[in-house]
């Protein structure tokens, strides 16, 4: 950021527009400065887009359970997350939203709970801590719930903040339960 002020304060000099007596550098190092630092500039940002996570989701209507679940004649529903894109992404929250409440994942957990919806027999939700990383071209699966249990919980949808390894930040909504 010096070198650029520096070079645009030579510019300046050199074409009148500044009239001290101080010479900081000169127009060529001025100019050569300039595209060092827009090519750095081009090169990283091309690194950080190659680096993109790109997340998607899947809402699957599935008759066994893989988190191994209480048996269910009616089936489950299970929510798939895929990193689809080229680089990691690095969770730094989640947030849950109950029936338009926005709420903790203990708050969640208690909630379903007085709805008669019992954690690891009804239903497994993933626990994503600040720092896991997704890498690409894997899958996740955030939630399962038994098919029957999907009207008693009504809305839920989870809204994951995460960045990439350049720092880039980015938030992801997943509707899991809109009955």
């Amino acid at each position: 950021m010096l070198f650029l002020g520096m070079s645009i304060f030579a510019l300046l000099q050199q074409n009148g527009y500044l009239q001290s007596g101080v010479k900081l550098l000169s127009v060529d190092t001025s100019i050569s400065l300039v595209t060092a630092l827009a090519g750095v500039w081009l090169t990283l940002k091309g690194m950080s887009l190659n680096a993109m996570p790109y997340l998607v989701y899947d809402s699957l209507s599935v008759k066994d359970s893989v988190l191994g679940l209480k048996a269910s004649k009616s089936g489950y529903r299970r929510i798939i997350l895929r990193n689809t894109g080229a680089g990691m992404a690095i969770f730094e929250g989640v947030s849950y939203v109950l029936r338009e409440e926005k709420m903790s994942r203990t708050d969640l957990v208690q909630r379903l709970e007085v709805l008669k919806i019992r954690d690891k027999e009804h239903y497994r939700l993933i626990n994503i801590s600040g720092g896991y990383a997704l890498k690409p071209e894997s899958d996740l699966v955030l939630l399962e719930i038994g098919e029957r249990r999907l009207i008693n919980v009504g809305k839920l949808t989870l809204m994951l903040n995460y960045r990439n390894a350049f720092g880039e930040r980015y938030e992801r909504v997943i509707y899991c339960i809109h009955t």
